[in-house]
């Protein structure tokens, strides 16, 4: 992306976040049709109205009407579990957690994951 269609598109999205924040409720689809559309226009996809309707709709037909928890990182649980046991040194449970955006609590059950539970062993049968 050139740096005159990455301004343009933070632009946009700060846009995007200013009218969100005029409403009491933030509605998911509005964000990501307008976020889609942004994006579209950056990359220059033509008929990018129309690349955005069509990932609404699935989107809509995957998860329409269930609730949806949308994490506070682009990075998967994977990748931040491998960083917390990557940057643990035994004494820094507090640091680490804070540090990759998790509980304490979150942190010392990603790694216990594959740790021996009673009985030493890793899975109770």
């Amino acid at each position: 992306m050139t740096a005159t269609a990455q301004r343009t598109f933070f632009h946009l999205s700060a846009c995007i976040e200013c009218e969100a924040m005029k409403k009491e409720t933030v509605e998911l689809i509005d964000v990501l049709g307008a976020e889609l559309r942004a994006a579209g226009l950056c990359f220059g996809v033509d008929r990018a109205d129309d690349m955005a309707q069509s990932v609404l709709r699935r989107v809509v037909k995957r998860l329409g009407g269930q609730r949806v928890y949308v994490r506070t990182t682009v990075r998967s649980r994977a990748e931040i579990e491998r960083a917390v046991v990557r940057d643990f040194n035994g004494a820094n449970l507090a640091e680490v957690a804070r540090k990759h955006g998790v509980s304490v609590r979150t942190a010392y059950r990603m790694l216990a994951v594959g740790q021996p539970v009673r009985g030493g062993q890793c899975c109770p049968t």
